[in-house]
């Protein structure tokens, strides 16, 4: 089969994974599109590069181009790993589905949701599923009065312009940004696999032991079924297809709060991957019509860098 990884940047580790899974599936064609040649994903061996516009240059460019690359290159699986053109992937779904593609991300209708912070936080709040207080404008600096805040963009990923505003601050609301309560606690991340129709088939959960450029640089696997009972929560209400990618913080009194819901492959997946669980094998024999074994995570403490560092 061909499969296409967009916007791989300096994932290496991404293709990598893809690079052994080839081993055993001789005939599986990798792909990866980009718009700059010179990165790291579009040097490798034994891959096929596309270069593509950039999506904030034009978004209708950069959809022609895939579609472009879908029709001649015969893809069946898109597995997109940045947020960068998630809502046109989404928006593409059924014109690719009837062209033998599947796209490893929810409807358009739900990743309009997940891509805005404010919506996320409504849905949740609809839901039952714990987040952290948003307060609505008038209220944000009465909240600092005796909290410190979370201040972020409405749709900012990678934990860019992210900015604690500790309690009794001074400072500008801004226009886009959403106010959050800081909840002291430990960082925790959770990958949720779904099928094609949206059923949650497993999950791994890791707690974060360092970050390097808003990514889980060292993680460490956990297991509990209390967290495995929010995994399938959250897949049945999202029912978003192939991974979904969630920060959460656990507080003093062990409740876990969700920050964000990615709907693709994140930093954090290296950690699953390392663990035993391979997610990106798991989705390609789906598409093949063939079933996989589910695995246990092995009890790890990954580091990116080094692999697995103890069992």
């Amino acid at each position: 089969m061909n499969i296409l990884i967009t916007n791989p940047g300096r994932r290496i580790y991404f293709i990598k994974f893809l690079l052994d899974i080839k081993k055993k599936y001789k005939k599986l064609k990798i792909h990866t599109s980009d718009c700059n040649i010179f990165l790291p994903t579009m040097n490798i061996q034994n891959i096929k590069t596309h270069l593509v516009p950039k999506v904030k240059d034009s978004k209708q460019k950069y959809k022609a181009s895939i579609v472009n690359i879908v029709k001649k290159n015969k893809i069946q699986l898109i597995l997109p790993v940045t947020d960068y053109d998630i809502l046109i992937l989404a928006s593409l779904k059924k014109r690719f589905k009837r062209l033998g593609c599947e796209i490893a991300v929810p409807s358009i209708e739900v990743t309009r949701i997940l891509h805005n912070k404010y919506k996320t936080y409504l849905f949740c709040k609809k839901n039952n599923i714990s987040s952290p207080e948003l307060p609505k404008s008038k209220n944000i600096k009465k909240l600092n009065k005796n909290s410190s805040l979370i201040e972020k963009e409405m749709s900012g990923s990678a934990s860019k312009n992210i900015k604690v505003l500790k309690k009794k601050s001074k400072f500008k609301i801004k226009k886009n940004f959403i106010y959050q309560k800081f909840i002291h606690g430990k960082e925790i991340h959770f990958d949720i696999l779904n099928d094609f129709e949206g059923k949650y088939i497993t999950s791994c959960v890791k707690e974060k032991i360092a970050i390097k450029n808003g990514e889980t640089d060292i993680a460490q696997i956990i297991k509990k079924r209390e967290y495995t009972n929010l995994a399938k929560q959250i897949s049945q209400k999202i029912r978003h297809q192939g991974n979904l990618d969630c920060d959460a913080i656990v507080d003093k009194k062990g409740k876990v709060h969700f920050l964000d819901f990615n709907p693709r492959f994140g930093g954090g997946y290296p950690f699953t991957h390392l663990s035993g669980m391979n997610f990106i094998e798991i989705l390609i024999n789906l598409v093949n019509g063939k079933r996989t074994s589910i695995k246990e995570p092995k009890q790890t403490t990954s580091a990116k860098t080094l692999g697995i560092l103890n069992i």
